[in-house]
């Protein structure tokens, strides 16, 4: 049995089995394993077995019901870190680096990083960590992969900050053309990063393009994203297999969906109001002047948002215990870093 024919079909989805660090074929015994003829749970230990020595870099605090980051090209779970305190403080909050990302090492040469390829890497990791139903916040890529995983019934609820996917084909060349301006933009600044993001106008030179204020990001966390734009393995072949994937059966998601979107974004203004078409129980906020990566932003109020469709989504509907007005927006995010 080759690869292609190597499904995940226990949950129904159709995309390849990949993870991190794992650079062979799934192998048990003597030929390769068909995960549609195995019990759940033979499953998760098979997984298990083949990313014991390489998982995805998590970054794990707070206690309460699970809680994934995914986030977007280029980046890593250093772009959650921003609200990553106060959504710990009520969640199990775990922070991943997709594969070819951050810290985790990218799929096998053999697997094309598609939305898909990618949330089978996070089912892995939950898998790994015992995790059966989580909720999924994504921004970006991430949003993609939070809608992907959700059409395998086994995520609470989704919140999709700016997701792609549903580019016209135009849009899709000049979102492809943008990303790849900024590699080469980081690949050139990398050497001064310490530098360069030590000050306001440096961070905004580099991330302008998908943040309104940039220059609210901490210098820590702006040498770590800009240098992760530069160095990160799994860039190109991911934007590339952007380029033409499109998300399938999003009328299979059985959970509440909030998606999110900036006014001022410029790469994908357009895209998250059509998932609205496709998506059952999705609602839509915009987010007023804000750009594609709203998380640094204006943390607040991407907190407020976030726990207020949560604790209301979330198992004893716990509903909303402040408004989003300024004081209260602040007073709720205080663990949020300060920009």
């Amino acid at each position: 049995m080759t690869w292609p024919e190597c499904r995940r079909q226990h949950v129904g989805h159709t995309g390849l089995i990949g993870n991190a660090g794992v650079g062979r074929t799934v192998a048990y015994g003597s030929g390769l394993i068909s995960w549609s003829a195995m019990p759940r749970r033979n499953m998760i230990e098979l997984c298990s077995q083949t990313l014991s020595t390489t998982t995805l870099v998590r970054h794990r605090a707070g206690a309460g019901e699970p809680l994934v980051l995914l986030h977007g090209v280029g980046e890593s779970a250093a772009g959650w870190r921003p609200i990553q305190a106060a959504l710990s403080r009520e969640y199990d909050v775990i922070a991943l680096d997709l594969p070819g990302f951050g810290g985790s090492p990218p799929l096998p040469a053999q697997i094309e990083p598609t939305a898909a390829a990618l949330a089978d890497a996070v089912e892995c990791d939950m898998d790994e960590l015992g995790v059966d139903d989580f909720h999924v916040a994504g921004y970006s890529l991430g949003a993609r992969v939070a809608l992907e995983l959700a059409t395998r019934r086994r995520i609470r609820s989704v919140v999709a900050i700016a997701p792609d996917g549903l580019g016209t084909p135009p849009e899709r060349i000049y979102q492809a053309m943008a990303l790849m301006s900024g590699r080469s933009l980081a690949t050139l600044l990398a050497p001064i990063a310490s530098q360069l993001t030590a000050t306001g106008a440096g961070r905004t030179l580099f991330f302008g393009m998908e943040r309104s204020r940039p220059w609210r990001l901490t210098a820590d966390d702006a040498r770590h994203l800009l240098l992760n734009f530069a160095n990160a393995p799994a860039y190109e072949e991911t934007v590339r297999a952007a380029m033409h994937d499109v998300p399938g059966r999003l009328d299979r998601i059985n959970c509440p969906v909030l998606i999110m979107q900036g006014t001022a974004d410029p790469l994908v203004p357009m895209q998250s109001p059509r998932f609205l078409a496709f998506v059952p129980h999705a609602r839509m906020r915009w987010l007023p002047g804000l750009s594609h990566v709203p998380i640094s932003d204006d943390p607040a109020l991407v907190t407020w948002h976030m726990l207020d469709f949560l604790n209301r989504k979330s198992e004893g509907a716990r509903g909303p215990r402040h408004s989003p007005d300024d004081r209260l927006l602040r007073r709720h995010a205080s663990g949020v870093r300060r920009r």
